[in-house]
């Protein structure tokens, strides 16, 4: 099994106030970056995070993501009794498995979307 190297580099305002992360990625001992294609490299970031880092610690750690996801299963495709506001209570009703698939799609769009809009 190769080694894998993950990061989270936090991206700081002009107060020094942490505004969201950057998540480094290395396979291997290698000192440098090798990208290829870029849209491929941040693919293989968001997927080896989900792998390594797991889902529940990653969602929660990204307010964004988090926001996302309770405002998702806040919505009336799923008839709750009463409002989810937790990142623990969505990942148990949903189940792990479709909350992967929720934030991979998610993260997939975002990166479509940041990339067109590039070029």
């Amino acid at each position: 099994m190769a080694t894998i190297f993950l990061a989270r580099q936090p991206i700081l305002n002009r107060d020094q106030s942490v505004e969201g992360y950057e998540l480094l990625y290395r396979n291997g001992l290698a000192q440098e970056a090798r990208v290829e294609d870029q849209a491929l490299a941040t693919a293989r970031v968001a997927i080896n995070a989900l792998r390594e880092i797991g889902l529940e610690r990653l969602v929660s750690g990204d307010v964004a993501l988090s926001y996302r996801l309770l405002r998702y299963i806040n919505t009336a495709q799923f008839p709750l009794r009463g409002q989810i506001g937790s990142i623990k209570q969505a990942v148990a009703l949903l189940g792990m498995e479709n909350v992967r698939r929720w934030a991979t799609l998610t993260i997939f769009a975002e990166i479509g979307t940041s990339l067109a809009s590039c070029s």
